[in-house]
């Protein structure tokens, strides 16, 4: 993942899904009855021209599903699945 012209960084969703007794009751079981694995990473923007970016994303695996995918760039609150789109204009 990353942004086109920087450096991409690779990022591990399940690293804490098991049932080591240190995360057991944290993450794995949280996340189990969820059903939903929640990651949150920070990219640098690089800075472009015109001012447009465009985010990269290659799954590793085949069995990945994104179900949401949020880019912050300030003012964010936590929702699940019920919030507003934000306002996009397609210049092509």
């Amino acid at each position: 993942m990353g942004f086109a012209g920087k450096e991409e960084k690779i990022i591990n969703f399940n690293q804490n899904l098991n049932e080591d007794p240190a995360n057991i009751y944290s993450v794995f079981y949280p996340t189990v009855a969820r059903r939903v694995v929640e990651n949150e990473t920070e990219l640098q923007l690089p800075k472009t021209e015109d001012g447009q970016q465009t985010l990269i994303i290659k799954p590793l695996d085949p069995g990945i599903v994104f179900e949401k995918i949020i880019v912050d760039f300030g003012g964010y609150e936590k929702t699940y699945l019920f919030m507003d789109e934000s306002p996009f204009t397609r210049l092509h």
